[in-house]
This record gives structure tokens, sequence and C-alpha cells, in this order.
């Protein structure tokens, strides 16, 4: 009887490009920059697209963390063997 259910809605915008939060993997952050460029990109391409990122700033180790997450998820990044992934759904 003293107890009123409410809700409340929070409206905002993250951008992935400068933000960095406990919910963004490295997985969604790498299909985001590549969704956003084509579906395809080169390694040093992504490198370059993330070493400014939140994320990358807090692991020195950015570069081998990428790399660990394509080769985990090779279903979804795809090779040519010629230095280029793309997205296996574009």
């Amino acid at each position: 009887m003293f107890q009123i259910p409410y809700s409340f809605r929070r409206g905002g915008i993250f951008c992935l490009r400068t933000q960095d939060s406990k919910a963004l993997t490295w997985f969604h952050l790498i299909c985001a920059v590549m969704e956003e460029s084509g579906g395809i990109l080169s390694l040093s391409q992504l490198y370059e697209e993330l070493k400014e990122h939140p994320k990358s700033a807090k692991n020195k180790h950015y570069k081998e963390r990428i790399r660990a997450t394509i080769y985990e998820h090779r279903n979804i990044f795809l090779t040519n063997h010629k230095g280029l992934y793309r997205l296996s759904y574009m």
C-alpha cells in the first residue's frame, strides 16, 4: 500500500569513437569501426582507427588485443590472406 511503482527513461547519445564503457567490448568496437569503413580493413587500418580510443589508452597491448579478438571471432572476421579482413555479414 505504501509502495508506488515508477520508471524513468534516460536519454542521451553514446559515441563509440570517443567513449568507453564496461559494456563495450573489443568485438563490438571492431565491428562498429569496420561497418563504418565499409566492412573491409587491414590490421594496420584497424590499429590506426582505434589507437586514440579510450579502450586502447587503457591497454598498452591494444594491437595484440585487436588481433586476438579477430582470431577469436574468425566466423565474423574473414580474411583474404592478403592482410585484409571483412565482416561476414556485410
